[in-house]
């Protein structure tokens, strides 16, 4: 249910703010947006959650820094997460800055489109994300699924790969489409199976290391797209050099980690 709200907003808000840019400008749509999260602040402030017991230790200084070296050594200890964990770390270096960052440049250098273009691509992108929810949802995979994941992740990287050679709006749309919906097949089994392997004291502490080795690479790879870019690669070439390392490394995992072919 998070995960299909979200992809719902993520359809509706760039086609919307797509129209009111392509119409009104970019006043308009920073004034909307600057009054949205107004109102979303207050609504979050308004949320009261029930008051917890903390220790002690909790509230020392330095117990984060523990938690989070507990949590570590929890994640190398177990071959199944520490390969999650890899495959995250090469999914968000290699994948996001190219793909969030680099979209826009897609649809004015190699497509020549508009915002609106734009818009449409960001539609289809989260649209897919959206369907791929809801298809996992409903066929509830249960069997073999570290299996299932590494193979959407595959299907999404070479599908990547693919829009790094398209040249037409529609063809980019319909990539697009196949990656989101990949993107949420594989990412919703994955936190399932986190959830329901480790134990319910780490849940927390594993978490946070999987949110830490996905948003914190972020920054990186904005930082590695626009070297490339500034060095003068085209937007498409750093697509393909993104989807390459990441198909090698789905490969090498698939052939010499069982327990990914296995697991379920």
């Amino acid at each position: 249910m998070v995960q299909v709200t979200n992809q719902f907003s993520m359809i509706v808000g760039p086609m919307i703010a797509g129209f009111i840019i392509h119409w009104l400008g970019y006043t308009v749509i920073f004034s909307a947006t600057a009054i949205l999260l107004t109102i979303a602040g207050v609504l979050v402030y308004m949320i009261k959650a029930k008051p917890t017991n903390q220790t002690t230790e909790d509230a020392q200084e330095g117990s984060m820094m523990k938690s989070l070296i507990e949590g570590i050594k929890y994640v190398k200890s177990h071959e199944f997460l520490k390969t999650l964990l890899l495959a995250s770390i090469f999914l968000n270096l290699f994948v996001v800055g190219p793909l969030v960052m680099g979209l826009p440049l897609f649809v004015k250098n190699i497509l020549n489109g508009s915002t609106l273009d734009f818009s449409f691509l960001e539609g289809a992108l989260a649209f897919g994300m959206l369907t791929g929810a809801v298809i996992v949802g409903v066929i509830n995979i249960q069997k073999k699924r570290g299996l299932f994941a590494i193979i959407t992740l595959g299907i999404m990287s070479l599908c990547y790969l693919a829009l790094s050679q398209t040249t037409m709006l529609w063809q980019s749309v319909v990539v697009l489409f196949l990656i989101g919906t990949m993107m949420s097949a594989c990412n919703i089994p994955i936190m399932a199976i986190i959830q329901s392997i480790v134990e319910k004291e780490m849940i927390g502490r594993v978490m946070s290391i999987v949110s830490m080795s996905s948003m914190g690479l972020i920054p990186v790879s904005y930082a590695l797209t626009s070297l490339f870019l500034a060095i003068g690669f085209p937007i498409s070439t750093v697509m393909l050099i993104g989807a390459v390392p990441l198909i090698l490394f789905l490969i090498y995992i698939f052939l010499r980690v069982p327990i990914i072919r296995t697991f379920d």
